[in-house]
């Protein structure tokens, strides 16, 4: 998908991806702005490349509701990551970057 006026923000997100792939680690990125100016389209973007790559891709949303619970965020990709894979011990150990038992 084409985003119109969004290649220098579309290049930084494949990047990340492509050097994900390589080997050489992730990143984070904050996309924020405005309602209405691309965000989610941008994201979308960012998620097909990431698919056609092979990534599987989880989607997490911000809930108003939920901004007073800490870690609300965490909770919800954790919840995603049981729900996909059925363990639920492996998925609070891939967040933190250890193998069970260590």
């Amino acid at each position: 998908m084409a985003l119109f006026g969004r290649g220098p923000q579309t290049a930084v997100l494949a990047a990340l991806i492509d050097g994900v792939r390589g080997g050489g680690g992730g990143g984070a990125v904050l996309v924020r702005g405005e309602p209405g100016i691309g965000k989610s389209a941008l994201l979308a973007s960012a998620e097909t490349h990431a698919s056609a790559l092979g990534f599987s891709v989880v989607r997490l949303f911000g809930e108003p509701a939920r901004t007073g619970v800490p870690f609300a965020g965490l909770q919800q990709f954790l919840a995603t990551v049981h729900r996909l894979t059925g363990e639920r011990r492996l998925s609070r150990f891939a967040y933190l970057g250890r193998k069970p038992g260590e």
